[in-house]
């Protein structure tokens, strides 16, 4: 029996046939892995990005206000009194209306008045009753000489369902002639507590944390999308942050709509983000902006939502020849290139009395040109003015006032 074998410089069919199989079996191999490792590491990362909380600790809340509760048909306010903030060494006082600062005549006697409705950042608990900015919008106003009242309707914690059946049901009734709007921020923020709630939510507030935990880790996906591929999340998949948006901007559309033929302006919050995302939203680059935003930073997701927030105040505003939008950001921004211009601020939303006194001399301004045109339409109403000579078709009127 012989045993022929291949020729110098050849390789028998079965020996091409294994190294094939060889290699197609490494290929199949490496692929399994891949997958198998890439598995594990989207497993690992869902887990952490959702469960994390288990394994971090639970600061405590920071402090808390302590005040007498007046429940009301779709809102609340605080009973009339005269409270204490412990942390801030502040007393404030609420009116017989239920209203931060001075009581006033609901019936209004002759004279220009504004409310200013909004949030804790409105009526202020960590300034005194002067300190507020819309009590320094008044003394402001006053001293240009105009002849007015501003009524803090700022009820903490709030969102704009309770603002518009306040509206609704009491502000209208006092006859403003101007309505400020400074809220939105309770609308679109995750939490009321710090990013992991205080131990006196735990176990009782398990369910409502859980929901806002899986809020946040929404905008946490949609900011890492943003950031990775440019594309905005909200955009390809609205469910995410269609409910808060959907809902504020129903409730502003109504107010301007109760509101009628009174102006409603529509002011841009302050908010302690760095000066550059200031000047950012202060152009209205707020997506480009939002895209540089890091997780480290202090209430990054609330700049995110934040985004939407000014786009639908911008976008209402505009539709409606009664509304008037306010973006603060300029002013703001160059407040904050003023060296100390950093005290603005406790936190993230409430102001200091500096603060305060930046936003309402910002208002002024900006009001000051619409007061103007809208004196000169109401000079032969019974509701006179200003406190100033001025000419009207030729003929000088002196206008007096009084609260």
């Amino acid at each position: 029996m012989t045993c022929k074998l291949p020729a110098k410089g050849q390789t028998s069919d079965n020996a091409v046939s294994g190294a094939d199989i060889s290699r197609a079996s490494l290929w199949r191999r490496g692929c399994l892995c891949s997958v198998f490792f890439g598995g594990c590491f989207c497993i690992a990362y869902i887990l952490w990005l959702f469960f994390s909380f288990f394994f971090v600790p639970f600061p405590d809340v920071p402090y808390e206000i302590r005040f007498k509760h007046w429940p009301l048909d779709g809102y609340y306010k605080m009973a009339p009194g005269v409270y204490e903030n412990p942390k801030y060494r502040t007393t404030y006082s609420i009116n017989r209306h239920g209203f931060r600062g001075v009581d006033f005549d609901p019936e209004k006697p002759r004279g220009f008045r504004i409310v200013a409705i909004g949030e804790s950042s409105t009526i202020g608990l960590e300034s005194n009753d002067d300190e507020t900015w819309p009590s320094r919008l008044e003394a402001m106003l006053s001293s240009r000489g105009y002849c007015n009242e501003v009524v803090n309707a700022g009820i903490g914690g709030t969102t704009s369902a309770n603002h518009l059946a306040m509206l609704r049901q009491e502000v209208l009734r006092y006859r403003p002639n101007m309505i400020l709007y400074y809220g939105g921020r309770n609308d679109h923020a995750i939490s009321a507590f710090e990013r992991y709630p205080g131990p006196k939510v735990w176990p009782r507030g398990l369910g409502n944390f859980l929901r806002h935990w899986f809020m946040y880790k929404r905008v946490q996906i949609r900011l890492l999308l943003l950031q990775m591929l440019g594309v905005d999340l909200d955009d390809q998949i609205p469910w995410t942050n269609r409910r808060w948006t959907q809902e504020y901007q129903h409730n502003l559309e109504q107010m301007i709509l109760e509101s009628k033929d009174v102006p409603f302006v529509v002011i841009t919050q302050f908010l302690d983000y760095p000066l550059d995302m200031i000047e950012g939203a202060a152009v209205g680059h707020t997506r480009e902006v939002a895209a540089r935003l890091s997780v480290r930073q202090n209430g990054w997701q609330e700049l995110l939502r934040h985004v939407d927030l000014l786009r639908i105040q911008r976008t209402v505003s505009d539709r409606f020849a009664s509304a008037k939008f306010l973006n603060t950001y300029s002013a703001m921004a160059e407040a904050k290139r003023v060296p100390g211009g950093g005290g603005m601020f406790y936190d993230i939303v409430h102001l200091t009395p500096s603060g305060n006194e930046v936003l309402a001399h910002t208002v002024a301004d900006m009001l000051e040109p619409y007061l103007e045109t809208h004196l000169l339409r109401q000079v032969v109403l019974p509701h006179l003015i200003l406190d100033r000579s001025f000419r009207v078709f030729d003929s000088p009127v002196r206008i007096e006032c009084g609260r």
